[in-house]
């Protein structure tokens, strides 16, 4: 390793502390919360549509 690669470690971890707080990452989390649940309804209607597809090709739909 170089001299110029131990320091860029240092500074990136020094970065890295100074602004990576717990109020940060649950303020971040917060602004991500409805798009994880848009994910996750959006991801249960595909499950459901295909089921439903898959039933209605062997003639056994059920709603």
């Amino acid at each position: 390793m170089t001299e110029g690669a131990t320091s860029m470690g240092s500074e990136l971890n020094t970065a890295l502390t100074t602004s990576v707080k717990p109020t940060t990452i649950i303020s971040e989390f917060k602004d991500i919360m409805p798009w994880i649940g848009l994910m996750v309804a959006a991801g249960f209607i595909i499950y459901e549509a295909k089921k439903m597809l898959k039933g209605a090709s062997k003639g056994k739909v059920r709603l």
